[in-house]
């Protein structure tokens, strides 16, 4: 970065414990979703507390999707921003479900003739998690 500029939120390390995630996820295998929201949300809370350049990027992408798309009845504040970290745990836990071959399969929507249609085309192509 800049002299006297913030680093890009990209150029920061991870922050993630590995015994903490294989923590969330023996809670979410025993005990649910709902218990794993509640082992996690107080480590988002602090997360969220703690990390102001997280929190000032995810408040700057909130401001500019609400400027194209105005998803939000009101200008993106604290609150949104506070639950975009929560949904950002909630997608990990997805993410590592659908890695381990956990997550219900009815609910994979897979697009694979689509993209090797595009790929033998050579189209571009984007691939999207949740």
């Amino acid at each position: 970065p800049a002299p006297g500029s913030a680093p890009h939120w990209a150029d920061i390390g991870e922050s993630t414990s590995a015994a903490g995630v294989l923590f969330l996820c023996w809670v979410h295998r025993w005990f649910g979703r709902w218990p794993f929201r509640l082992c996690v949300y107080p480590v988002v809370l602090c997360h969220w507390l703690t990390n102001r350049l997280a929190r000032e990027s995810s408040l700057q992408y909130l401001q500019r999707l609400q400027a194209h798309t105005g998803v939000f009845a009101t200008p993106p504040g604290r609150w949104q921003s506070l639950k975009h970290f929560a949904l950002f745990a909630d997608t990990m836990l997805d993410k590592l479900l659908g890695l381990g071959g956990r997550y219900p399969p009815e609910r994979i929507y897979l697009q694979r003739d689509l993209v090797l249609d595009r790929i033998a085309r050579r189209e571009g192509g984007l691939i999207l998690t949740a």
